[in-house]
């Protein structure tokens, strides 16, 4: 409904609040809710005990930005919280560049129904999805040193992020002799 609001007046702040709405929901969750959730919270309170060298399967990088955000406020329930505003926002906002050509509300829909509840539990890696997604309006803008450092930024929250180089690839070497529907 917010998002359908958002399309007929055209102002990003609704798809925005729609954003906050969902990530109050995913960051105000019980450690029970999800199946990664109880994993995260544990790690994230190790690091808060500045026992981070019993968190296995985390990046080091990982970990040095929940460190960061613990001591801004020490709470994984904060954490929970910024790594989802971080997720739907970028999410969201890149729906927001393809309104013209698709329903915003049927987006979201989509993402809501298909992806949403996934980043309760692959968390780091729905992070990095948000940034590499809403950075691939860098590579239609030609604005490629910017898609880059998002690429390295999102693979500070999971290495495997780091296989959207292949994006620039296409770019270069397939999708100039694409018309632009055909790109989107």
């Amino acid at each position: 409904m917010i998002s359908q609001i958002s399309q007929k007046k055209n102002k990003k702040l609704y798809l925005i609040l729609g954003a906050v709405i969902l990530s109050l929901i995913a960051g105000l969750r019980r450690s029970d809710v999800g199946t990664d959730t109880k994993g995260y919270v544990d790690a994230f309170e190790l690091i808060l005990s500045g026992q981070e060298q019993y968190v296995y399967s985390m990046e080091s990088s990982f970990k040095t930005i929940c460190s960061l955000l613990l001591n801004i406020y020490g709470s994984s329930t904060f954490l929970l919280l910024v790594f989802a505003l971080i997720t739907n926002v970028l999410i969201l906002l890149r729906l927001w560049d393809f309104r013209k050509i698709a329903s915003l509300p049927l987006m979201t829909a989509i993402y809501f129904i298909s992806f949403y509840f996934m980043s309760f539990n692959i968390m780091r890696q729905m992070v990095s999805v948000a940034i590499l997604f809403y950075g691939t309006r860098f590579i239609k803008k030609q604005e490629y040193l910017i898609f880059v450092i998002l690429l390295l930024i999102a693979s500070l929250f999971h290495r495997s992020s780091l296989i959207a180089v292949c994006f620039l690839g296409l770019e270069f070497f397939q999708w100039k002799s694409l018309k632009p529907k055909q790109k989107i």
